[in-house]
């Protein structure tokens, strides 16, 4: 049975929800992030919230940016 839980965080004023999956025989969890219909995806050890939601937001950010052209 999967544990799943779910972070919103902010980036360039749209809201994000960073949903978080721990699973059985693996250490820490996946995180799975929803960005204009594309799903992105990173693994976290469990260094807590404010990694997590850090190391999302730099994904998000990162995305958005190749998206657009830019940087």
């Amino acid at each position: 049975m999967e544990e799943v839980w779910s972070k919103e965080f902010e980036v360039e004023g749209r809201t994000f929800v960073a949903v978080c999956m721990r699973r059985p025989f693996r250490e820490g969890f996946e995180v799975h992030i929803e960005v204009d219909g594309e799903v992105l995806t990173f693994a976290e050890l469990g260094f807590g919230d404010s990694a997590l939601i850090e190391k999302a937001r730099a994904l998000v950010e990162g995305h958005l940016k190749g998206t657009r052209g830019e940087g």
